[in-house]
């Protein structure tokens, strides 16, 4: 989603999204995908693969390791890729990744953490299976989503027309509400 041009005369106009480099030296994923001492390096799971996991570089022989951030997953073993079953030395190995035990909390849990991470390096919505638009806590903060209208449609209001404010604590549980103003 880019624009090629800046239009002066569009009302609304998203800005270009320009992919940043991660601030981990190896990004965090769902997912583990482990090569083994077995692999032949035949290359197969580099073509099977849709994602990208396996990297392979012309004249380079030895097999490199897996992007397992970009892996899908155990929803992947539906497909004809599957690069786990189809491997023929059985080199390939898949499990959930046991830092997500040590990531998050319960209003931020660490799929959410991992998606939003893509999210701010990408400016896309993630590729894997991650819950990025709803935490363990139903609501608050991780429902709070501004969609702008298309260009065509875009409201004839100022800025200081649009009500960003949110109300807290509203479940009436003894703690006080509050209502905090988000700038626009």
């Amino acid at each position: 989603m880019t624009n090629d041009k800046w239009d002066p005369n569009k009302k609304f106009q998203l800005p270009e999204i320009v992919k940043t480099p991660s601030r981990f030296r190896n990004t965090i994923g769902k997912y583990i995908i482990r090569r083994n001492a077995r692999c032949v390096s035949c290359g197969l799971c580099a073509e099977l693969c849709p994602c990208g996991v396996h990297p392979r570089y012309e004249n380079y022989v030895l097999p490199l390791r897996p992007l397992a951030h970009k892996c899908m997953g155990f929803e992947c073993k539906e497909n004809d890729f599957f690069c786990v079953d189809r491997c023929p030395e059985k080199a390939l190995t898949l499990k959930v990744n046991p830092i997500l035990e040590t990531l998050g909390d319960y209003r931020w849990p660490p799929e959410m953490l991992i998606a939003h991470w893509e999210m701010a390096e990408t400016g896309n919505l993630p590729k894997v299976g991650l819950e990025h638009s709803l935490g363990c806590s139903g609501g608050g903060f991780d429902k709070i989503r501004f969609r702008p209208a298309e260009s065509d449609k875009y409201p004839d209001i100022s800025d200081e027309d649009i009500d960003t404010s949110v109300r807290l604590n509203k479940r009436g549980d003894g703690r006080p509400e509050k209502t905090i103003s988000i700038p626009c």
